[in-house]
């Protein structure tokens, strides 16, 4: 299983955004993830139900915040990349500007941890956090993401 390449939505992608604090960011990430079929507020306090148990901050100012909901049907991504750095107790001590954030059904353990091992390999990669860090537009958060995902395949 590698990075579906439908499961980030151009409405769920924030660039240039101007969040200052790790709750700013989960706040935005939560209100992208909203709707008919679970709350903002829901969404919120999982994520930081996670935040607390230990940062998604991966290194390279990268932050993988997740959660798992049991009224979730489907996998949800979103992406944001904010204007400045913001502390999120990564490991290497370095703030983020670069947030994938995910959320599963309560019950999809093992596809879950493929996803989050396949994410933290693609920004493993020094070349995708520069390309995600110069993108100007959703659609090109979208393409980047397929692109290293096609050559991932094809190699």
């Amino acid at each position: 299983m590698t990075i579906p390449p439908n499961l980030l939505e151009e409405r769920r992608i924030l660039i240039d955004a101007r969040l200052s604090t790790r709750s700013m960011v989960l706040e935005a990430i939560a209100g992208m993830f909203a709707d008919s079929e679970i709350s903002g507020e829901a969404i919120e306090e999982k994520l930081l139900e996670r935040e607390e148990l230990g940062s998604t901050g991966i290194g390279f100012g990268v932050a993988i915040p997740h959660a798992r909901l049991k009224d979730l049907q489907s996998t949800r991504a979103a992406f944001v990349k904010t204007r400045d750095a913001v502390d999120f107790n990564a490991p290497d001590e370095t703030s983020v500007d670069l947030i994938f954030a995910l959320l599963v059904p309560e019950g999809s353990n093992e596809d879950y941890l493929r996803l989050l091992a396949n994410l933290a390999r693609f920004f493993s990669e020094a070349e995708n956090r520069e390309l995600l860090r110069n993108a100007g537009s959703a659609e090109e958060v979208i393409n980047i993401i397929g692109r290293s995902e096609a050559r991932r395949q094809s190699a």
